[in-house]
């Protein structure tokens, strides 16, 4: 009798102990549970303050702009816009653990690649500076060809070197070609002998905007300098912000420089912002067009990947 009643215990134990950590195992799941969605709620708060944060930036952004037109006909890199310190400080005791950094560019510092195609006619002005451009990075320029084949709307190839439907479609992750103007200068990774390493060589200075637009002398690189004209080859960076292209072909005569496609002031600009906080991180740029003091707004926001 005293062994069933020992064998009696021992069962009973071991029931005991197996509900014990049935129920410990079942409370630790909950709880997992409980955390994960805590997680999740916590991640989606900081996503919609993440974007609430961006557009305050914007918004500040946009205000710098106006201010700076009311008071200046010219951009240089020298103006309020570019030095912008962005005062959003007053706001971040909301938000947990923030981090924000934001920049405003000039877009317009670049070459518009949209320029190169002009009432279906190849600008022949546009042309010979992304030619130099690519010449200044080590690439040739023969991939230029692609770009047109790219932009044309045709389906014949400017050379042998270019690239239309029949080239893309053999590739194993098939597509075709644009046949129509660029929505974003990352679509030149997609061009026939465009990889990741000239593209970033070229990133800096390349832009592709909705409207046909001139290169402000003023904010842009020496590299893009002397890609706008031979003339202009070794000058490096323009000391002083010139009020009108005029000042600048009177400065450096009797070189000539072709002044199509300059400018001294600029309508779009490029707002580059990056926000971190607790459980989120966002980088947008933010495409900014000013025409006027009244007229100023946002047309298009990208992640970035930069």
């Amino acid at each position: 009798m005293k062994t069933q009643a020992t064998k009696s215990k021992g069962i009973a134990l071991l029931t005991v102990i197996f509900l014990t950590a049935l129920a410990a195992l079942t409370l630790s799941s909950f709880s997992l549970s409980q955390r994960s969605a805590l997680q999740s709620i916590n991640t989606s708060e900081d996503v919609s303050r993440a974007w609430s944060l961006l557009e305050l930036l914007e918004q500040e952004a946009i205000e710098v702009l106006k201010q700076d037109i009311s008071q200046s006909l010219i951009d240089d890199n020298r103006e309020l816009w570019s030095q912008h310190q962005f005062q959003v400080s007053s706001v971040l005791t909301e938000f947990r653990q923030p981090e924000i950094s934001a920049k405003i560019s000039d877009e317009q510092s670049k070459i518009n690649l949209n320029n190169l195609m002009f009432n279906g006619q190849l600008d022949p002005v546009t042309e010979d500076r992304l030619r130099r451009l690519l010449r200044s990075q080590q690439i040739s320029d023969a991939l230029l060809d692609g770009v047109i084949d790219w932009l044309d709307d045709d389906a014949i190839l400017i050379s042998n070197v270019g690239a239309e439907d029949d080239f893309y479609r053999s590739l194993d992750s098939p597509y075709l070609a644009a046949n129509t103007a660029f929505s974003d200068i990352s679509e030149l990774r997609l061009i026939r002998g465009f990889n990741d390493q000239n593209y970033a060589l070229l990133r800096p200075y390349l832009t592709a905007l909705p409207k046909r637009t001139a290169v402000n002398i003023n904010t842009a690189a020496p590299v893009m300098i002397a890609s706008l004209d031979k003339a202009l080859d070794g000058i490096g960076l323009l000391q002083t912000p010139f009020e009108d292209i005029s000042k600048l072909t009177k400065q450096i005569e009797p070189l000539h420089i072709n002044s199509e496609g300059l400018a001294t002031n600029s309508s779009y600009f490029l707002l580059k912002s990056k926000i971190r906080l607790a459980d989120y991180s966002l980088a947008v740029e933010s495409l900014i067009y000013r025409e006027n003091h009244q007229n100023t707004r946002i047309i298009k926001r990208a992640i970035s990947h930069e």
